[in-house]
């Protein structure tokens, strides 16, 4: 039987990437050194939050963090349950294994604005870990905006023609997509459907028509596919 318990470390592990971004933009090209430092240590730092939670969750303890309660049953709250921590290892241990080889080649290669680069992709591991910890649809769709925001200046780093268009293409491709997980959200809550995150999907008892389901799938499905495709 698992228990869930009141805990800063889902936000933390939100919060470390976040905090590296700002040291980055702070520390700008004058100290790379210090900089890319700062990086590793967060990815590591991020690795043992991400243990530690694995950890009580498989013992049967589930950390959970309430960002903002909305009112009454609808919050933006961040859970470790088991399926979440998966991802979120995964996205800490590859935050590591990319910021090594993305410090190797952005120096050999001589990119220009790598602060900025490196800000950027510390704000998307924030917002991965976002979508990983996300205990219910609203807060899901939260973050899932914010790594498309965030992702942006990624994909048009190098400020060519080619890769502008290319930005361009990746904004209208993934905010269409949001807006489908919106109006998917939306329709939820009219619905009276607690969008909550458990075993057996939350539509599951829900005896919604055939109609409703339908268009729900459609919204959801093509939502996340659009975005997973282009990411």
């Amino acid at each position: 039987m698992s228990e869930t318990i009141a805990s800063a470390l889902p936000l933390a592990a939100v919060l470390v990437p976040v905090g590296a971004a700002l040291l980055a933009s702070l520390t700008t090209g004058r100290w790379p050194n210090l900089r890319d430092t700062w990086a590793t240590l967060a990815g590591i730092a991020m690795v043992v939050i991400a243990v530690v939670m694995l950890t009580d969750t498989l013992d049967g303890r589930i950390h959970r963090t309430v960002l903002l309660e909305l009112s009454p049953g609808i919050d933006i709250a961040l859970r470790a349950d088991p399926a979440g921590m998966i991802f979120g290892l995964l996205v800490s241990v590859l935050w590591v294994l990319a910021g090594v080889y993305a410090v190797g080649y952005m120096r050999g290669e001589h990119e220009q604005k790598q602060t900025r680069f490196f800000a950027a992709f510390a704000l998307s591991i924030a917002a991965a870990a976002g979508v990983a910890l996300a205990e219910n649809l609203l807060t899901f769709v939260l973050f899932y905006e914010l790594l498309s925001l965030f992702t942006y200046p990624l994909v048009t780093h190098r400020e060519t023609e080619t890769a502008l268009v290319a930005g361009r293409k990746y904004l209208a491709y993934t905010l269409s997509g949001g807006l489908m997980l919106i109006g998917a959200t939306a329709w939820l809550h009219v619905l009276g459907v607690d969008a909550t995150f458990e075993a057996g999907g939350f539509l599951a008892g829900e005896g919604l028509g055939s109609v409703a389901q339908g268009g729900l799938f459609v919204l959801l499905a093509g939502g996340v596919g659009v975005k997973a495709a282009v990411m």
